[in-house]
């Protein structure tokens, strides 16, 4: 037993038995068992040990446990007064034995959670040591069955009651019914005459209910505005006359149409949403829409809709405004063209006032002893001069870092008209002077212009490098066709530093943009291309696919130690890092070496490419990981694509292009999940119109969804459907 209370440093341990294993004993394992938390403490006020019934309890394990001190760990911030009160008391007895018998605390357990805890605390000693014993028991099942005891006498007492005053009322109705009785059959007497002025009454309700009916039905069908019922699902459940001779076609064949059937497909999406607005129980009142006539043209219609929330119906009134939105677009076009001419006018001034006062140059004039006589420019904003500054200073004295200007103006006072190109501070300018000579032939001085060129210098800069880029992916891609014998295709790679005995690996890159339209970006793929060789990636140029990339391990790394993937990711982070509009997606190939490889490491990195469509936002994926895309390049390059969605999907895709609807969602939801209600819920539609959108699916395509064989040729259409709309949206 002496061996369960050695504190000793390093014995602390759990009911488990983990620390010095030759303290494990019977007497240990009769304390494990133990259904209370028994926990011992130091005379440092350490816990040394901590049974298994201590972390049911309080849930901290043993590890957890040892080596704290048990005030800190279980003690609520409000009993901590409490729990040291304890063991200060304790402290200062020194006795042997129980104090104060047993305390009920609350404790706090690993979870958070307060219990109460009923506390004992014992001192034992050993040969040459005294440690304190903690005996912790919880209190929370006790006081449960104390509530449920105490709530089951007083249901007893008030069931009791309760059938003590039963009985009396019984009594009493007792009594109340012989009276009632007698009561009812007077009451008989008058109802049967009350009953007959009812049925008279509600004869003449029915009447004028008829009546109303027969009004009302008159006022639909004559009503010259356009009056329809609508169920939930959006179809017509009846029109007018009005509302079928407008749009010419009978009232029977607008009946059981979806009105969406005739809605402009521009306005499908405003549409849908003031309907569910109506759904809502919303009021709609003032909506513009346009709808298809018979004949193919559209007409303006302005709604009033609301829905009755018993029936469900949403009852909608229209009047056709065509001839006002005719009238207020001529109106639009004429105020445009005012605006137009205005603001022409405006920037031909404004202009014109650019042209006269904000000329980038400097005029200057020197005598001809070269002092500045004139010096006047807007280009003397980015000299931080201001107009004039130099009149009066000699230009050898304010030039005499620039030998090039200087041996230009000397030229220009022999009397020879000169012009040079050259570096002044962080620009490149373009300097014209020319003498000027009297009528009797004397050099009096020389006037001269001085034009900041640096923009036009960086212009050409960026012309040859976009045709340095275009000349190298004319080669590359020469190259991946095959183009050539094999030593001259490595002989054109050797001209990049490309060295194909060495390992050898094809990125396949397109970036676009996060939010905006292809041709708002403000970025191009010059830009990409430019910052790519500023990184250090040189063996960059444009394909079909995006822009591929050639790379090597760097000097000194070996192939075990060249991570594809993790190159790609940090490519893709400075990409996004230095451009933060663009979206990036990158396909890695598996490393490989030899010119004969190269066309193979393409269309490795372009199966990785494509299985990044799958994936939101930016992404690498690696060759290795694209499984069945693998051979969709192959396939690609083998088979008419149009050709095959065109003829697999070409039903839907023009029946949406002509009347719009999500009838192609609505397929793809289809041959993703299991069952129409799983179709209804992620597209967020009512069953019914998934049905009929399954139906009218069916009636374009021709066959019914549940052919496997059908369903296989439309999943792979509508994925390379996916892959022909990336490949027109990307680089």
């Amino acid at each position: 037993m002496e061996k369960l209370f050695d504190c000793s440093p390093g014995q602390g341990r759990g009911a488990s038995g983990k620390g010095n294993s030759s303290c494990f004993n019977r007497d240990e394992i009769v304390v494990s068992s133990l259904r209370d938390a028994f926990i011992i403490i130091d005379n440092t006020g350490k816990i040394v040990f901590w049974n298994e019934a201590a972390t049911r309890i309080l849930i901290y394990t043993a590890e957890e446990a040892l080596g704290t001190e048990l005030c800190e760990l279980i003690a609520p911030k409000h009993h901590k007064d409490q729990y040291k009160q304890v063991f200060r008391v304790f402290q200062s007895t020194g006795e042997v034995g129980e104090i104060n018998h047993k305390i009920e605390l609350q404790a706090i357990r690993k979870d958070q959670v307060e219990i109460a805890v009923e506390l004992s605390v014992f001192s034992v000693k050993t040969v040459d040591k005294e440690c304190t014993v903690c005996i912790l028991r919880d209190l929370s099942g006790r006081e449960w069955d104390e509530q449920v005891l105490r709530r089951a006498n007083e249901q007893l007492e008030a069931g009791t009651a309760e059938l003590t005053e039963t009985m009396y009322a019984l009594n009493r109705k007792l009594v109340a019914v012989q009276e009632e009785v007698v009561a009812v059959k007077q009451k008989l007497i008058q109802t049967m005459r009350e009953k007959e002025q009812e049925i008279e009454v509600r004869r003449q309700a029915e009447h004028a209910r008829m009546r109303k009916t027969e009004e009302m039905e008159r006022f639909f069908l004559l009503n010259r505005d356009l009056l329809c019922f609508v169920d939930m699902q959006g179809s017509f459940i009846r029109v007018n006359k009005a509302f079928a001779l407008t749009l010419g076609y009978s009232t029977e064949e607008i009946t059981g149409q979806p009105f969406l059937y005739f809605v402009h497909p521009d306005d499908i999406t405003s549409t849908k949403d003031a309907f569910t607005g109506v759904l809502r129980g919303q009021v709609i009142n003032g909506f513009c829409n346009r709808y298809r006539c018979k004949q193919g043209n559209y007409r303006w219609f302005e709604w009033t809709t609301l829905i009755d929330e018993i029936t469900g119906i949403v009852y909608g009134t229209a009047r056709d405004i065509t001839a006002r939105k005719k009238a207020e677009e001529v109106l639009q076009r004429k105020n445009k063209k005012v605006v137009v001419a205005r603001r022409k006018a405006e920037e031909g001034w404004h202009h014109l006032n650019n042209v006269l006062q904000n000329v980038d140059a400097v005029i200057w004039q020197l005598n001809k002893n070269g002092v500045f006589t004139l010096y006047e420019g807007q280009m003397l904003k980015k000299m931080a001069r201001k107009p004039g500054h130099s009149v009066g200073i000699s230009i050898f004295k304010l030039c005499k870092e620039y030998p090039d200007i200087i041996k230009t103006v000397k030229r220009s006072l022999q009397g020879k008209s000169s012009k040079i190109e050259t570096q002044y501070k962080n620009m490149i300018i373009s300097m014209i002077c020319t003498p000027l000579i009297d009528l009797d032939g004397n050099i009096n001085g020389v006037v001269g212009i001085t034009i900041d060129i640096t923009k036009h210098c960086d212009l050409e800069r960026r012309v040859k490098f976009i045709q340095e880029n275009y000349r190298r992916s004319a080669d590359f891609n020469d190259i991946l066709t095959g183009r050539g014998s094999v030593e001259e295709q490595n002989r054109r790679l050797g001209n990049y530093g490309i060295d194909v005995i060495k390992p050898v690996t094809c990125y396949l890159l397109t970036v676009s943009p996060k939010s905006m339209a292809i041709e708002d970006v403000p970025f191009s793929k010059e830009d990409i291309m430019e910052w790519l060789v500023e990184e250090g990636y040189i063996w960059n140029w444009y394909t079909h696919h995006g822009i591929g990339m050639l790379m090597q391990p760097r000097i000194g790394v070996s192939r075990d130690e060249y991570d594809e993937r993790c190159g790609a990711n940090a490519l893709k982070e400075n990409l996004e890092k230095h451009f933060p509009e663009i979206m990036v997606k990158i396909g890695v190939a598996t490393t490989g070496s030899g010119t004969l490889n190269l066309s193979q490491l393409y269309y490795k990195a372009y199966a990785a490419l494509l299985l990044t469509l799958d994936k939101e936002g930016s992404a690498v994926c690696c060759y290795s990981d694209s499984g069945i895309y693998q051979v969709l390049p192959f396939v690609m390059e083998n088979m008419d694509i149009d050709d095959f969605v065109n003829r697999i999907l070409g039903g839907i895709i023009e029946y949406e292009k002509n009347k719009g609807g999500d009838l192609f969602a609505t397929l793809g939801a289809i041959l993703t999940y299991p069952n129409l209600k799983t179709v209804a819920i992620e597209l967020q539609v009512h069953h019914n119109t998934v049905l009929w959108r399954k139906n009218k699916i069916e009636t374009i395509l021709g066959y019914t969804l549940d052919d496997a064989n059908q369903r296989i040729n439309l999943a792979v259409a509508i994925k390379l459907q996916k892959i022909r709309k990336f490949m027109q949206g990307k680089f």
